[in-house]
């Protein structure tokens, strides 16, 4: 009889397991290590701002955990509503050379390094080495308004493959054909009504479990068993059932061909925003339908203006005037100024009330990325890094600021401040480092990368 049990167990276990239906009980059975590093479906979303942060107007005044629900600074104004799913790091060195120092007087070296982390080196971005830990997707490479005229030898693109032949990949400014791309590669895959049953009767018990009595790391991890498995069930009926793709939003600016006195000027720097959200929806999808686990969206400066992104639309103007009346900053042009400039387009004097507004904008957009997230469903199990080329408001590379928000699993608590101490060497090396480690189980032997900021 006993016999007869042991074997009945394992013919169950087996059909479950064909069925899919053991996802849900891979961290015990396999283990937390084994499901992270191949079942648990996390994802990077590495999303970069130009120019940096002004810490007079971006660097929360405390350390240590966030326990309020005010506006850390003005720069991180929009993000109030997710202080428990980030991390701020203010003080932090944006290392782009392995000695940690590199061009601390413009923008060229410090954008070809923040993602290398060595601006001379062939080395492949920490995005693509990221996306060569977990799989052959690579990286969903997207830009607004980005390209490779700024300068000649196309050095202004942040990411890069691995190969020492391999030049940096123009990331694709058309939300549409990313869209289009990304649903091209959706197909059903056949299953059987007791498959469903079972998908069904798993994710009602899941749906059942007291998640408010289990601390953060636990219920992190039952959410991604939980959304591997709604992964299973959709893939099964088949199409983009999750999230859907942003088919809405053009790029209409073809990549060398620059706004100057266009009689549409103004309509095409509208576009900039919608551009930016339709490639963070498309992202989401990827995600949420498991076509790629990194992406990275690049806010470059592009190759509008005489090669700076023109702020003055409204969203982001509109912020400008709130830097203004909260004494943000200390000056604003008027709008013509503004949209007529290429300096005061850009970042004109770095401590000036239309800089502030700009970073406020940037990070109003890291707030739109969690909001998509969290309507996924993945929002605990996706990681989103803002990364950009400076340090603080002089061109140089201390005292930058980053945030990192959204969730591993539980694996990293979230809500709170950490001061790196502008420590050059010891930044963003550090950082990346423990990025790919939480997001892949391993740590990165190559490059510069090292671990010890989290």
């Amino acid at each position: 009889m006993t016999d007869m049990n042991r074997q009945s167990r394992r013919r169950f276990l087996k059909n479950m397991a064909t069925a899919g239906a053991m996802l849900p009980f891979a961290g015990s059975l396999l283990g937390a290590n084994a499901f992270a590093a191949g079942l648990g479906y996390k994802n990077v979303l590495f999303i970069y701002h130009p120019n940096g942060n002004d810490p007079k107007y971006w660097s929360p005044t405390f350390t240590g955990r966030i326990n309020t629900s005010e506006e850390l600074s003005f720069g991180l104004g929009a993000l109030k509503q997710y202080h428990n799913n980030m991390i701020v790091f203010k003080n932090i060195a944006i290392d782009v050379a392995v000695d940690g120092y590199g061009d601390g007087g413009g923008h060229r070296n410090s954008m070809m390094g923040c993602l290398t982390g060595d601006f001379n080196s062939d080395s492949p971005s920490i995005d693509h080495l990221i996306a060569e830990k977990l799989g052959n997707q690579g990286v969903l490479n997207l830009g607004v308004r980005t390209g490779n005229n700024a300068f000649s030898d196309g050095a202004m693109a942040i990411s890069r493959p691995r190969g020492s032949g391999i030049v940096r990949v123009v990331p694709n400014n058309n939300p549409y054909d990313v869209a289009t791309k990304l649903s091209a590669r959706l197909a059903p895959e056949p299953g059987s009504p007791l498959q469903d049953k079972i998908y069904a009767a798993n994710l009602a018990d899941m749906g059942s479990l007291p998640k408010a009595q289990l601390n953060e790391s636990r219920q992190g991890k039952i959410k991604q068993h939980e959304n591997a498995l709604k992964y299973l069930k959709d893939k099964r009926e088949g199409g983009s059932l999750r999230v859907p793709f942003n088919f809405d939003v053009k790029e209409t600016l073809a990549l060398n061909e620059g706004i100057g006195s266009r009689p549409d000027r103004q309509e095409l720097i509208e576009q900039f925003p919608a551009l930016a959200k339709a490639h963070i929806d498309n992202a989401v999808a990827a995600f949420a339908n498991k076509l790629y686990r990194v992406a990275t969206l690049q806010l470059s400066i592009g190759d509008e203006n005489s090669g700076r992104v023109n702020y003055s639309f409204e969203e982001c103007w509109n912020m400008m005037l709130l830097a203004r009346d909260r004494q943000a900053g200390t000056y604003l042009p008027n709008r013509y100024y503004s949209e007529h400039s290429s300096v005061a387009a850009m970042h004109s004097a770095s401590n000036g009330c239309s800089f502030q507004g700009q970073v406020r904008w940037h990070f109003s957009l890291l707030g739109y990325a969690l909001e998509k997230l969290k309507s996924a469903g993945i929002l605990d199990e996706t990681l989103v890094v803002t990364v950009t080329d400076q340090g603080n408001s002089d061109h140089e590379l201390s005292h930058g600021g980053i945030v990192v928000a959204g969730g591993v699993g539980g694996g990293l608590p979230m809500g709170q401040v950490i001061d790196c101490g502008a420590v050059l060497g010891s930044g963003t090396h550090k950082l990346y480092g423990d990025i790919a480690r939480l997001l892949t189980g391993t740590t990165l032997t190559e490059g510069p990368w090292k671990s010890g900021i989290i």
